[in-house]
């Protein structure tokens, strides 16, 4: 079962990504950091890994919209999948808007593959609450 599975996402970064606006100092003191401004291009990567691997990859200029991703799944994910209940035939992500559009949906039926949606984000699952609530028990 676990071969099924392959889960997509999506990030973006340029070169503002990596300033920090806040940062420690020693007690009385306030931190400070000197940057300039830097008015960058936009990158998306678009990915799918399976347990074998990457499936699909994609990077383009500017911000991802749903007419982007079906982009990718028609042309770069569903191509490398297989009918459900095969290798690769689950894909899983996140509940992102533009994930649920309906030709998004129908590509991926039409294909013959699932769509599984990850829970809504919930501090319960998330590790270091876990890791919290251990200490406190």
């Amino acid at each position: 079962m676990k071969d099924q599975l392959v889960f997509y996402d999506k990030s973006a970064y340029n070169r503002r990504t990596l300033i920090r606006k806040y940062g420690r100092a020693p007690s009385g003191l306030q931190a400070t950091v000197l940057s300039f401004f830097v008015w960058g291009t936009q990158y998306s990567v678009a990915a799918a890994l399976g347990t074998n691997g990457y499936v699909a990859t994609s990077i383009q200029e500017g911000p991802l919209c749903a007419d982007d991703v079906l982009e990718f799944f028609n042309q770069s994910l569903l191509p490398n999948m297989n009918p459900f209940p095969g290798h690769c035939s689950v894909i899983v992500m996140d509940n992102a808007i533009i994930h649920k559009r309906q030709d998004i949906c129908d590509a991926v039926e039409a294909a013959g593959c699932r769509m599984e949606f990850l829970p809504p984000y919930s501090p319960d699952f998330s590790l270091v609450s876990l890791n919290v609530l251990k200490f406190h028990i």
